[in-house]
This record gives C-alpha cells, structure tokens and sequence, in this order.
C-alpha cells in the first residue's frame, strides 16, 4: 500500500476505474471490459490506480456472480410456480383479458405476482432493483473515495485478482 499522497491525475485515474463500470448499462459487459483496460493500462505507473483498479474489478465480477444466482434462483421459483400451477387441480383458472391476471371461476381474478409460486418471483424482483440501487452507490462511493485519495471500501466484494 503506497503511503504517499496520489496526484490529481491518479485520483483521476482511480475515479474513472469505478465510474467507468456504470457503463454495463449502456455497454453489454462495460463494467467489466473498461475498468479492466484502464487498469491494465495504468496499474504499472501508480500503485494508488492499481489497488482501485483490482477493487473495482473485484467488485464488477462479485456483482455478476450474485446476479447469476439470483437469476438460477428465480429460474428454479418460476418452473416450481409452474409445476404448482398445473399439479394444484386450478383446471378451472385461464388467462383472460391481461397476461399478469389469473382469473378463476367465480374468485375474480388474482394479481399476476400473487399467483401460487410467482410472487416470490415478484419479491426476487424488487430485490434485485435494490441491489441495483445498492450498486450504483457503492460505485458512486467509490469514486469519491478515489478522487479523495481514500481506499477502495466495497462491502462483500469477493478477492477474485490479488
């Protein structure tokens, strides 16, 4: 760990490697491939670059790999739901008018997200937004971290590059 106060263009540097992973939003795998050219291009001119450059990478990678479980997750909840929904005896349930309503005979209809087995699906979902919004502020954090000159502190980011 380098004790000497980075310059500006470090701390420049440092900022974009966590800015830059914003960009998955624009750019399929953005958050991965531009923090990686940033730091493989600077890692070797500051140590301050490099030690920021591997947190976000870290993190970057710890994302993606929490997001594919959620994603098997819901894949297992929704073919479960399914199976419930055709072993439960609902012969009498059908779609009607809106594709998020089950309507059953004489029950009115049940919300979409309420129906047996999606709506820990629906769940899955609005946890899945917040870890979104848990994301763009750690990133955000980050980068103010690095234009201060402070360590990289990103919370249950995995140690994949050393």
């Amino acid at each position: 760990m380098e004790t000497s106060v980075p310059s500006g263009d470090e701390r420049t540097w440092a900022m974009f490697s966590h800015l830059s992973s914003l960009s998955v939003f624009a750019i399929p795998f953005g958050n991965i491939i531009i923090p990686m050219v940033i730091w493989l291009s600077k890692k070797k001119e500051s140590a301050f670059v490099d030690e920021h450059g591997k947190a976000s990478l870290n993190f970057q990678l710890s994302v993606i790999i929490y997001m594919m479980i959620i994603g098997v997750f819901a894949l297992v909840l929704f073919g479960l739901g399914l199976v419930n929904l055709g072993l439960s005896g609902t012969e009498d349930m059908y779609w009607r008018t809106f594709p998020w309503e089950f309507h059953f005979e004489g029950d009115g209809f049940i919300p979409f997200f309420l129906a047996p087995g999606f709506g820990l699906i629906f769940l899955l979902g609005l946890f899945w937004l917040a870890l979104v919004g848990i994301y763009i502020f750690l990133v955000v954090k980050a980068s103010l971290d690095a234009s201060s000159g402070r360590q990289p502190k990103y919370f249950l980011a995995l140690p994949l590059i050393k």
